[in-house]
């Protein structure tokens, strides 16, 4: 069960970590409930992470990140008001020990607005936290989730190409968070970004053929609901000798 195993989860993390033997520090794109173990990670373990990381749409709060009990015989009035600047130096103090940089993107999906009152109060309360905490609201047409399996469910994240790219180049080092998303954003089919990470150099505008066909993570999730629908059923993964011993209706096999 996950109260088994939640309180454990940036231990967890922090394992697999050393155990897959990775020659550097690592960078996260986490999502929903995994963002506040990267943050625990980031808090426990920071020589194991990289100076940036990826929040999107984050789902926790600064208690579940840095718990503080009440000093002995504080009155809880004055305890309840002064947490949040005692957290904000906590998370201040995790950010400076290694000069972390964080992205944070919403799309608008539920749950996630105690993340962002948690970052805006931070950033209140430590202003030069502005530097190393951006914020970026996005539309489903950019990122967008889907589910798959009917009876374990699973989620897919669709990320347009070019915030997918702006992800890579920012873990890289290579740029920064955009300011603003530009209007042709969504028309972004292929770039070199790929090609920029290895060379370490900006990359350039993509040219016009680049631009041919409209990449929409929307439409991209329905299409792909579309084919899983089509080949997720008992023929796809049971060829004719097993249906018959696992007592399914017999399909003829396509040739």
């Amino acid at each position: 069960p996950l109260q088994e195993w939640l309180h454990m989860d940036a231990v967890i993390l922090a394992k697999f970590i050393n155990g897959m033997n990775f020659r550097k520090s690592v960078s996260f794109i986490a999502y929903r409930e995994s963002c506040a173990s990267v943050m625990k990670l980031c808090t426990d373990s920071p020589h194991l992470v990289g100076p940036r990381q990826i929040l999107v749409d984050p789902v926790f709060t600064l208690d579940d990140i840095f718990p503080i009990e009440a000093p002995y015989g504080a009155q809880m009035e004055w305890f309840q008001e002064e947490k949040p600047s005692m957290q904000a130096v906590e998370m201040d103090r995790m950010i400076s020990r290694k000069s972390m940089n964080f992205w944070v993107s919403f799309t608008g999906a539920p749950g996630c607005t105690s993340a962002l009152e948690s970052f805006k109060l931070v950033m209140h309360a430590r202003p030069h936290l502005g530097m190393r905490i951006n914020i970026t609201h996005l539309s489903k047409e950019f990122i967008c989730e889907a589910r798959a399996g009917a009876k374990v469910s699973t989620e897919l994240l669709f990320i347009c190409k070019y915030i997918k790219d702006r992800f890579s180049l920012y873990l890289a080092g290579i740029e920064k968070v955009p300011k603003e998303i530009p209007p042709w954003a969504l028309d972004v089919v292929s770039t070199n970004a790929s090609t920029a990470i290895g060379s370490k150099a900006v990359p350039s505008v993509d040219s016009p053929a680049g631009r041919a066909r409209n990449f929409n993570a929307l439409e991209t999730v329905q299409e792909a609901a579309e084919v899983l629908s089509r080949h997720t059923t008992a023929e796809n993964f049971f060829p004719a000798s097993k249906r018959r011993e696992s007592g399914l209706k017999e399909i003829p096999e396509e040739p």
